[in-house]
């Protein structure tokens, strides 16, 4: 009998590619279970392999997999889509200051095609989610994801919950956009919260600038190298400049080391975002609130520690790549001149050189 050579069918190439991905991927030992869906023809197996406490996780990834390919689908037809009005699923989407780039691209989608304002949004859960929505999570959606709304014009309403579902890509999509000649929206504080910081913070005297602490219980590898950032507060007051700390919010009301501390800001989203734009330079270690920065029009500076190693993947350099919409100078795509990454450890020396190399007026 003489063999017959199949050809692959359509899709077993990028199969292939992807299945060798994950191997490297599991080859680093960080990864604890995976499920495949094996398509072949017009049948499907499911396959689990791994921790045997990690099968909640593995569902939630179903969930979301599922909104990927369904939204994926929708892309196809965008005359479809009502531009005007989205959902935020809390069972699938983070809660945190991801929402900042997640709402920057929505609006941006919502001019494109002509949708009239305002943006408006709908907060769901997916009614079999596996992820816990615990009390300091839920405070976090109401202290920061809900009121992010306002800062892009938008609102909510429950009759968006049937909506367009956005995947959240980081800062990618609003790069794209951006390289496309699209205009990135720049967040828009309360005038209360800036009336508030004015005559509260800032009173009479000069722009400061803000140094937001990472200081959590966390990842605290990734936390705010108190020392150096104090050693370098001090640098700064020699050089003429008015510094204003803003503790992590665990911390809000602790003092330190006579320096003025903003805790309305520590709290607050809409004071903390006041704060940014009425300062004259903000600077941070990469954590949530520096997405407050990346849609503004104040110079700021992140001092980021991206490697291999990290044991959180978003902080790999091949995340960052794919997600955080990187220009070939490894700067995001719309910074401006005096808006940068430094990929360096926040010692002083680092940001000594790093805040003179921007030359401030």
């Amino acid at each position: 009998m003489r063999e017959v050579k199949r050809e692959p069918v359509a899709g077993n190439n990028k199969v292939m590619e992807g299945l060798q991905r994950a191997l490297t991927r599991a080859a680093k030992g960080n990864v604890r279970a995976v499920g495949i869906i094996t398509v072949e023809h017009l049948g499907c197996e499911s396959e689990y392999w791994g921790d045997e406490n990690a099968r909640g996780l593995i569902v939630f990834g179903c969930e979301t997999l599922k909104h990927v390919i369904v939204s994926s689908t929708a892309k196809m037809h965008p005359q479809e889509c009502d531009y005007q009005i989205a959902h935020y699923d809390i069972g699938l989407h983070p809660i945190c200051y991801d929402v900042i780039p997640w709402l920057a691209q929505a609006e941006m989608a919502r001019i494109k095609n002509g949708a009239p304002a305002p943006l408006t949004i709908c907060f769901v859960r997916t009614t079999n989610s596996m992820v816990e929505l615990s009390q300091d999570r839920m405070a976090f959606f109401e202290k920061v994801v809900r009121p992010a709304l306002s800062l892009f014009g938008a609102i909510e309403d429950v009759r968006a919950a049937g909506g367009r579902y956005i995947d959240f890509v980081g800062l990618r999509d609003v790069a794209d956009a951006a390289s496309s000649g699209e205009q990135v929206p720049l967040i828009r504080p309360a005038s209360a919260a800036i009336a508030a910081i004015k005559e509260q913070v800032i009173k009479d005297g000069p722009a400061p600038v803000t140094m937001t602490l990472r200081e959590t219980g966390y990842y605290e590898y990734r936390n705010s190298n108190l020392e150096e950032w104090l050693k370098f507060a001090r640098w700064l007051r020699k050089e003429g400049e008015r510094v204003i700390v803003v503790r992590d919010t665990a911390k809000t009301h602790e003092p330190l080391n006579g320096f003025q501390t903003c805790p309305l800001a520590s709290f607050d989203l809409h004071a903390r975002a006041a704060l940014y734009t009425q300062s004259r330079c903000n600077l941070f270690v990469q954590n949530g609130p520096w997405a407050l920065a990346q849609f503004s029009d104040r110079p700021w500076l992140c001092f980021a520690t991206i490697a291999e190693d990290s044991p959180e993947e978003c902080n790999r350099p091949d995340w960052w790549a794919k997600f955080m919409g990187l220009n070939s100078q490894r700067q995001i795509a719309w910074a401006q001149d005096n808006q940068c990454i430094v990929y360096a450890r926040d010692t002083f020396e680092n940001m000594r050189r790093a805040y003179k190399d921007l030359r401030l007026a």
